[in-house]
């Protein structure tokens, strides 16, 4: 028999372990490695077991422990927003938080450095700093507009390049490409997700890129960083190109943002949670169907979670 004393220690360990899996935002470590399984695809056209799996561990780590050191520096603005993600230090301290962080990012880093090469890791180390420097002050650049869109779009489209270089294949003008594109759409995400932070950030006095040019210049601006985007996709590397058909299949999610941008709610779901979904929907489907390797399958299969999920969110929101 299980005595209450004991069952309370379950309890207590299986809170701070949900606690954990929420503050870890796996939507974009999940994003992220659609990105570095394009760039193996694009490079070498496989996805090598073995290093694959250490890298995809590794990124995880690192975007978790970003995540991570995120939340414990944001958590008085998100408490004053009243946003859900607060409810985690219930269980979780900030110092064990930052503890948590430091241990992810150095087994992350030693996994690319013992296991893959140097290149992999110093990207890796790469995307660790940005992530210090985004959300720590006094640099905190997330507060430091223009640096707070480049420094996440940056971070968000790096693991590109680790899937292209993962056989030590040197960068060409192909992948430039390629970055820009991915780099871009991140941009593009930012500018229209943060939207819905703009007022908050104002009664805050937090200065953002989206809060100093305003709602509709944000979308507005959105739109034509996504525009470009699109005709730089189509016009290197075709309209049948993996990306851009991605790209396309994008356009309803930029008519319902613009439509509901003055929804809240609505606009989070949108821009949060189906934007990168449909987009990274796509890659993966294409993926898995050309290459029919476990990789893309098995994210694939996540995907098809995460739009049950997002659905069953949306419903509840309508229903009330």
């Amino acid at each position: 028999m299980v005595d209450k004393n004991q069952k309370s220690k379950i309890n207590i360990l299986m809170n701070k372990l949900i606690s954990y899996i929420k503050s870890f935002r796996i939507h974009f470590w999940f994003l992220t490695s659609v990105f570095f399984l394009l760039g193996e695809w694009y490079s070498i056209k496989n996805f090598p077991v073995f290093s694959n799996i250490i890298i995809l561990i590794a990124l995880f780590g690192i975007f978790s422990a970003g995540s991570l050191i995120n939340n414990v520096f944001d958590k008085k603005i998100d408490i004053f927003a009243r946003k859900p993600n607060v409810k985690v230090f219930k269980y979780i301290s900030t110092k064990e938080m930052l503890i948590a962080s430091a241990f992810l990012s150095c087994i992350s880093l030693m996994l690319l450095y013992f296991f893959i090469n140097i290149h992999i890791f110093l990207l890796g180390f790469l995307i660790v700093v940005i992530g210090i420097f985004y959300s720590i002050p006094p640099i905190r650049l997330k507060t430091k507009p223009p640096f707070d869109c480049l420094m996440n779009a940056l971070g968000g489209s790096t693991p590109f390049i680790m899937g292209w270089t993962i056989t030590l294949n040197s960068l060409s003008f192909e992948s430039a490409v390629y970055f820009l594109t991915l780099f871009l759409i991140i941009l593009h995400i930012f500018f229209f997700f943060t939207t819905t932070d703009i007022e908050m950030d104002k009664e805050m006095g937090i200065r953002t890129s989206c809060n100093i040019i305003g709602l509709k210049n944000s979308l507005l601006f959105g739109t034509i960083i996504y525009i470009f985007d699109l005709f730089i996709a189509i016009y290197f590397f075709g309209i049948t190109d993996l990306l851009a058909i991605s790209l396309l299949a994008y356009i309803p999610l930029i008519i319902l943002a613009l439509v509901y941008r003055n929804n809240r709610k609505i606009l989070i779901n949108i821009v949060g949670g189906f934007s990168t979904l449909i987009f990274s929907g796509v890659i993966l489907i294409l993926l898995s169907f050309f290459s029919k390797n476990i990789f893309p399958i098995f994210f694939l299969i996540i995907w098809i979670l995460f739009i049950i999920s997002d659905i069953m969110i949306l419903k509840k929101y309508i229903k009330k």
